[in-house]
């Protein structure tokens, strides 16, 4: 009898440790968010792929032209999530991944400490349809971008 129940016990473990999705994954980014400043109105487009991975960009609007500033992607890498964008490195652009360093359930670090520009990527989700993203850098001489995105709706 002993023997039954610890199999089923063994059983039910391996089910649920094989069954679960990976939860660090920011579905809530997906959507439009406006990003206002000085110069205008800018854009951060997040779509959910058949993939299970976020396509983004940033944009601008002028007229009936689109200006790309950036493309990104967010995904899972065995039991990573990663973020990978473009970044300028000296005279070139390079494809760099960024690691996902959850300190707590609204802010999502992304990190990568061989990248100088940036090192990390920051989002903070203040409320449902507002999140503060910031970028650090290696060097103290460049400054830090941040800005708040509001969702579209």
């Amino acid at each position: 009898m002993f023997r039954f129940f610890a199999i089923i016990f063994f059983l039910n473990i391996s089910y649920v440790s094989f069954s679960q999705e990976v939860i660090d994954f920011p579905h809530w980014l997906a959507g439009t968010w406006e990003i206002e400043s000085p110069t205008g109105v800018s854009y951060e487009e997040w779509k959910l792929s058949d993939n299970s991975e976020l396509i983004g960009r940033t944009y601008r609007l002028f007229g009936n032209d689109t200006l790309v500033f950036d493309n990104m992607r967010i995904y899972n890498l065995g039991s990573a999530t990663v973020y990978e964008m473009f970044v300028n490195c000296e005279y070139d652009r390079e494809l760099m991944k960024f690691s996902l360093q959850k300190p707590d359930d609204n802010l999502w670090k992304f990190e990568n400490i061989k990248s100088n520009s940036p090192k990390n990527i920051n989002y903070y989700r203040i409320e449902e349809n507002v999140v503060y993203v910031w970028t650090e850098y290696a060097s103290d001489e460049t400054a830090c971008i941040d800005f708040f995105m509001k969702k579209k709706k």
